[in-house]
């Protein structure tokens, strides 16, 4: 019985030179997430107790993020809906900084348009790049005798 696969156009296509760069730009993104988790995680026992648990939230969601980044950076196809989910968090940072940085008086608004705004475009760029939207391109199976 003859083996059913799809057609190879429907395939994406994969440009290694693209996709590497893709994937080096989260790669890099994974490693300041997770450099930012530690010296979060590392600074929690100097937190003043009214902030202690927000700290903590905020340490761990770096920790996570740094995971997800790693992730997309090692296998960008194989995880769709997790890139979509990432540059949402972190465009709605940046946008929710900005307006909290024009209202004034909220402190590290600033600092997070920034980071987050760059984080937001090199997620965009990785997507872009590594074709994020796709599936992970299949191996065709052989075809029996």
């Amino acid at each position: 019985m003859p083996v059913i696969t799809d057609p190879p156009s429907s395939a994406p296509a994969v440009h290694p030179h693209r996709d590497l760069a893709g994937r080096v730009l989260v790669g890099i993104a994974a490693l300041g997430a997770a450099a930012a988790a530690a010296d979060s995680l590392w600074s929690l026992s100097g937190v003043e107790d009214a902030i202690k648990i927000v700290s903590a939230w905020r340490a761990y969601g770096l920790a996570v993020f740094g995971v997800l980044f790693a992730l997309l950076a090692m296998a960008p196809r194989a995880y769709r809906g997790v890139w979509e989910v990432v540059i949402f968090h972190k465009l709605a940072m940046a946008l929710t900084a900005v307006v909290y940085q024009e209202q004034g008086g909220v402190a590290e608004a600033g600092t997070v348009v920034i980071v987050d705004g760059i984080l937001t475009v090199v997620l965009v760029a990785g997507y872009l790049l590594c074709r994020g939207w796709s599936r992970r391109p299949q191996s065709q199976p052989s075809p029996a005798g």
